[in-house]
């Protein structure tokens, strides 16, 4: 079925204002607990599943304090001064808690399985470039070559291994939601479980602002990368160059 008329380019879908609504007169009646995005909230409900003792698993010292301080600004950042409506807050702790628990998770992995970290991993080929300058178009004409390896959106989103299907069905639900939030959002970016997507979810693009943290070099944000990309080679073997891409912040990376 193809998506309704848009007589705006900032039109909102109809789901979208009745959920935002529908939060906001919740919060304000108390009918649900409006999201608690204190970074040590996040934490605490990451720990509760993965345990406390398992961040720095993989890690060193300097890269799990980086990442806390990172955390705290974007979380201060989204709290006074992103000025969000209920949905965009509930989105917001949505994205930054599931990084929190992806982070421990990983960590968790790494803990029980150290030899991940030295998954031999084949050159990889990095898109590099700004938003909307056709890296995402790039990137999947690379991924659509056999001699390439990709990631795919259930791999992003969730990287973390689980019972064989139920990534791509969680990746599956999640999509259909966005779809029915954003009825356009297939026609700006076509999006399905197991096709291409730029290698890392949303949320790890915390990693990839450099002025959220004090401690921030360009040897930690390789590191991430190194270490996630060897995860993806470790659940899909093969001899081909993954291609991640990354269009915001090619800065990071070449500083």
């Amino acid at each position: 079925m193809p998506p309704p008329l848009r007589d705006h380019p900032l039109a909102r879908g109809k789901l979208a204002d009745r959920s935002n609504a529908f939060l906001a007169r919740a919060w304000d009646r108390g009918w649900l607990p409006p999201p608690d995005l204190d970074p040590q909230a996040l934490w605490a409900i990451a720990e509760r599943a993965h345990g406390d003792d398992v961040e720095a698993a993989g890690r060193s010292d300097e890269d799990v304090a980086d990442f806390r301080e990172r955390l705290e600004r974007i979380c201060a950042s989204v709290q006074q001064e992103a000025d969000l409506n209920a949905l965009g807050q509930a989105m917001a702790w949505g994205q930054l808690s599931r990084v929190v628990n992806n982070r421990l998770a990983f960590g968790k992995l790494w803990k029980a399985r150290p030899e991940l970290l030295d998954t031999r991993l084949a050159p990889p080929i990095i898109v590099l470039g700004h938003m909307r300058s056709g890296t995402t178009r790039i990137h999947k004409l690379l991924a659509a070559d056999p001699a390439h390896s990709h990631t795919r959106y259930q791999d992003a989103f969730h990287p973390i291994p689980s019972i064989p299907g139920m990534n791509r069905t969680k990746s599956a639900i999640e999509l259909a939601m966005l779809g029915a939030l954003n009825p356009w959002m297939q026609s700006i970016h076509p999006m399905a479980p197991a096709a291409p997507f730029r290698g890392f979810q949303m949320a790890f693009r915390l990693w990839f602002l450099p002025e959220c943290s004090s401690r921030s070099t360009a040897c930690l944000r390789w590191c991430f990368l190194l270490r996630h990309l060897r995860i993806h080679f470790w659940q899909r073997p093969c001899e081909c160059a993954r291609i991640p891409s990354i269009p915001f912040f090619e800065c990071c990376l070449l500083e």
